[in-house]
């Protein structure tokens, strides 16, 4: 087996680099796996190396880092003309994705799999499309949604995600509204939106925002769910219930509907973010689910 090894060496609370030999000397305990390590730099992250790299001879990307660098690796393979099985070891503050998946945080458990014959299973699961760019969990706008990117990198590896919450309550005294319009196959409709994400993932920036057994990342949809604006004080504390309750029919606070495409376009630039980076100032997306497009490899015991 020939392994691409792709890090990240900024992820996350605490630098995976010194930790880098003892992985690459557990995978070489099995004499049939040899490695490749490629480490991202400020100006050639993930996606470059994937994109650019001769993948004819690979047998498994695993990629180390955040949901940002497992976002750059899906994107530099959608770009690549080969394609292989991707697995990823999470070094992010709050890896979403690696939750929904139920990958182990472990820095060395995903080593210790691959090495075992049979140690991994790959599964075919669905990503989604946003314009020209493709995410793995979410894709999203609106109040908050930027938390992931403006938090500071050096205030996220002092006090993890703690960061965010700080910059959530900032964010709360400037929460206004955004005027779109959302069509699916079904329905067309206009309305003032606090917050909107499109996803195939149970957390989002960390918090749980669905009930495991109702989201499938193999059915061929996604998850649209839009916050509306309320009409007054009642309607906030209606939109806290829905979420904690995970019932997003309070009120008629929330749009949620499972999708395998939709558009929606503003009367203004939103910023967009995708998988917790910024993705662009846009007014008019399209995003669409590509069904089972992406091999995952996952260890068996998780």
């Amino acid at each position: 087996m020939k392994i691409l090894l792709v890090i990240n060496p900024k992820a996350g609370i605490h630098s995976i680099t010194k930790h880098v030999e003892k992985i690459e000397n557990i995978l070489k305990e099995n004499k049939e796996i040899n490695i490749i390590t490629e480490y991202t730099k400020k100006d050639y992250n993930a996606e470059d190396i994937i994109k650019n790299y001769n993948l004819s001879n690979i047998d498994l990307i695993v990629l180390c880092g955040g949901d940002g660098t497992l976002n750059e690796g899906i994107n530099g393979l959608m770009s690549n003309e080969k394609s292989v099985p991707v697995s990823f070891i999470p070094r992010g503050t709050i890896n979403d994705f690696a939750r929904t998946i139920k990958m182990p945080v472990n820095k060395f458990k995903l080593s210790k799999s691959i090495k075992t014959k049979n140690g991994l299973e790959i599964k075919k699961l669905d990503i989604g499309k946003i314009n020209d760019r493709y995410f793995c969990y979410v894709a999203g706008f609106g109040n908050f949604i930027d938390v992931g990117y403006v938090t500071s990198q050096r205030l996220k590896n002092i006090i993890g995600r703690f960061a965010y919450y700080i910059t959530v309550f900032k964010e709360l005294l400037k929460i206004r509204s955004y005027k779109v319009t959302v069509k699916t196959k079904e329905l067309e409709f206009v309305d003032d939106i606090l917050f909107g994400v499109v996803s195939n993932s149970v957390s989002i920036a960390g918090l749980r925002w669905y009930k495991r057994n109702n989201i499938d990342l193999q059915d061929g949809t996604l998850d649209m769910l839009l916050i509306k604006k309320p009409k007054n004080l009642f309607g906030y504390i209606n939109i806290i219930k829905g979420f904690l309750k995970k019932d997003y029919t309070v009120e008629n606070n929330y749009y949620y509907k499972k999708v395998d495409n939709v558009e929606i376009i503003s009367e203004e630039p939103l910023n967009w973010t995708i998988d917790g980076e910024f993705c662009g100032n846009l007014k008019n997306i399209k995003i669409t689910n590509l069904s089972k497009r992406v091999s995952f490899a996952i260890p068996k015991d998780k």
